[in-house]
């Protein structure tokens, strides 16, 4: 393990910090934060791809990605978490769900 800027050694060496941003409702300024993905798993029932995302070692925030099958597997959905006070998913924790749909805009 490597500390990161925060002195907090969750991030291994090499890991990829990814960088998500966040456009406010009239799609002019963006938020964003880093995390690191840390668990993965894919819903075959329902076709959604579940990732967990630490944001430190206390913190972190699920991202689901509704995928249509199909050669160039489109998303149609992304779902995020509120951030939660956990190490791993907790879905007692998990009390917002955002939900954001392809625009025009961001095709």
């Amino acid at each position: 393990m490597q500390k990161d800027s925060m002195e907090v050694p969750i991030y291994e060496n090499g890991m990829p910090y990814i960088t998500f941003s966040f456009y406010d409702a009239a799609q002019d300024n963006a938020s964003s934060l880093q995390a690191v993905q840390y668990d993965h798993e894919y819903n075959k029932r329902t076709q959604q791809s579940l990732f967990w995302y630490r944001i430190d070692q206390e913190s972190g925030f699920i991202a689901i990605l509704d995928v249509k099958p199909g050669g160039d597997m489109e998303t149609t959905r992304i779902q995020l978490s509120n951030v939660m006070k956990s190490a791993a998913y907790d879905a007692k924790l998990d009390s917002v769900r955002y939900t954001y749909e392809p625009t025009e805009k961001f095709k």
